[in-house]
């Protein structure tokens, strides 16, 4: 790792109506440097990046570009910086190939025909950079056709064509397999070698371990302190990521085995788009999980038994009665809860408040001949203080809340039901 600054982040602050999201925050990534920047849902994390890559606009602080003071008023700026992010949720156009993806927006015209794109250089520089990552993508090939992990490094691929200096990783793993992230992280040492510096947003500590070199721990919009991983434990960086000693936290969370009680979900040979054949059961008191990589039918089997995706064949049992879940409304009535993965396209309501969106299930429970509105507030209050939902107030619309509050939110409004299952 060289010791030249790429990025230095000074005194960054940025509120929110009623909230603080980023208190005086100071940020340093070297050349050949991966910094990981860690926290609780909340922290303050995708504030920072999203001001470094220019969706934001920071309330006040400086940030240097090897030294130079640089104004990054929006994403285009920052590409032109030489600063990528890519993005958890891909953005790449799906139906084109990967070298249209590659120069999408940057497309190569011929030298005299400047009206027509040059498909041989536009394969010549695709080859090149897949060679400096290491990888063999046909630059033909469509990108509907390769695996996520593959999709990822056309992303990472579209930034070194850019000649970035800096790419921002968010949450880069959630969607791969073990192999897929050993392939991810033999890239990043590559890009390392060529003094590329990397900014890495993740939850899962074993990464930070394994591929970060300095580590910047936020917590409730505050930098805590940025660290060399060879300073660092497990325990220590739990520690500094609560706030408190994890034997604090074993003691509050973890109580010893809880008892399993009586069968209250029962999946037999369930058939769906993406579905095949699945039963499982699930017991009160019991956490199981779905695992598998993107594509294998997750989510879908989720989406099927909550009735956002129709069912084909199957039966369905509920403390041991078969029902028919035609949609969600149905499957909220029989006391299921959902938390999705997407959780801006169909987790909450962006332009409706955050009162509503605690609320939208309970409301026939709260309504008193057709009035709501005393009884509606009190009970989104307790829900705000139960789960320490961070907004300046009920009224404020939801899309304007960090994305670790929207997702308390969400979590809240299942259990704010007479939940049986939380998928």
């Amino acid at each position: 790792m060289s010791s030249k600054i790429l990025l230095e982040a000074k005194n960054i602050i940025r509120d929110f109506p009623g909230v603080r999201a980023l208190n005086n925050v100071n940020y340093v990534l070297h050349k050949g440097e991966v910094h990981a920047i860690v926290g609780q849902n909340g922290a303050g994390k995708s504030t920072l990046v999203n001001i470094i890559s220019g969706a934001y606009l920071a309330d006040h602080g400086e940030i240097f570009l090897e030294g130079k003071k640089v104004n990054i008023n929006n994403p285009h700026k920052a590409n032109e910086l030489g600063i990528y992010t890519v993005h958890q949720e891909l953005s790449l156009a799906v139906h084109l190939n990967v070298g249209e993806n590659m120069f999408l927006g940057r497309e190569v015209p011929r030298r005299f025909l400047n009206f027509f794109i040059d498909w041989k250089k536009v394969k010549e520089k695709t080859d090149k950079i897949m060679r400096k990552l290491g990888v063999r993508i046909n630059y033909s090939e469509s990108v509907k056709n390769l695996k996520v992990a593959e999709q990822q490094l056309i992303e990472i691929a579209k930034g070194l064509l850019m000649e970035s200096k800096i790419l921002i990783l968010d949450e880069p793993t959630s969607a791969l397999s073990q192999l897929e992230i050993k392939k991810l992280f033999e890239i990043i040492n590559t890009l390392k070698g060529h003094g590329i510096g990397i900014i890495y947003i993740s939850h899962r500590m074993e990464e930070i371990f394994e591929v970060a070199d300095t580590v910047t721990v936020l917590r409730d919009g505050n930098k805590i302190g940025t660290y060399k991983v060879c300073e660092l434990d497990y325990k220590k960086i739990i520690s500094l990521i609560l706030g408190r000693k994890l034997s604090e936290v074993n003691k509050k969370f973890f109580r010893g085995k809880k008892s399993i009680g009586k069968e209250i979900l029962k999946v037999e040979g369930l058939v769906s788009k993406g579905v095949n054949n699945v039963s499982f059961n699930l017991c009160q008191g019991e956490i199981l999980g779905l695992a598998g990589v993107m594509g294998s039918g997750r989510s879908e089997l989720v989406k099927t038994i909550f009735g956002v995706q129709k069912r084909d064949s199957g039966r369905i049992y509920i403390e041991g009665k078969e029902v028919n879940i035609k949609n969600q409304r149905d499957a909220i009535y029989l006391g299921l809860g959902y938390t999705t993965e997407d959780r801006k396209k169909e987790g909450v309501f962006l332009k409706q408040n955050v009162g509503f969106n605690l609320t939208i299930i309970i409301l026939k429970k709260l309504a008193n001949k057709g009035w709501l509105n005393k009884r509606e507030k009190e009970a989104a209050k307790k829900l705000i203080a139960k789960f320490n939902i961070i907004t300046p107030s009920l009224k404020r619309e939801i899309k304007f809340l960090s994305g670790g509050n929207q997702q308390k939110v969400i979590i809240a409004r299942s259990l704010a039901g007479k939940l049986k299952v939380l998928f």
